[in-house]
């Protein structure tokens, strides 16, 4: 049976900063196989589906290269951006 994976020591402090600026986080670090830790959303109107959705890999600084399968797989179909701080999210937006 697999266990949770541990998640890194800043992603707690990443997602509330994410939802105080309000994004909307969606923390999928408990779902195995999918290759990344939060979806994020920022609405870009009040209209109901108008905003940007963006995926991102939270990594604490120094800790790259340990990446597992699942993030490999999915950063081969898609780019996933990797964090290490709200700021480095920000930059995407």
């Amino acid at each position: 049976m697999r266990r949770a994976a541990k998640k890194d020591d800043n992603h707690k402090a990443i997602v509330a900063e994410l939802e105080k600026r309000g994004f909307v986080v969606f923390d999928t670090s408990s779902c195995a196989g999918l290759g990344f830790d939060i979806v994020v959303y920022k609405p870009t109107q009040r209209l109901i589906g108008h905003g940007e959705y963006l995926l991102f890999e939270i990594k604490q600084p120094g800790h790259d290269r340990f990446d597992t399968d699942s993030e490999k797989k999915a950063r081969a179909r898609a780019p996933i951006p990797v964090i290490h701080s709200v700021e480095e999210a920000l930059r995407y937006f």
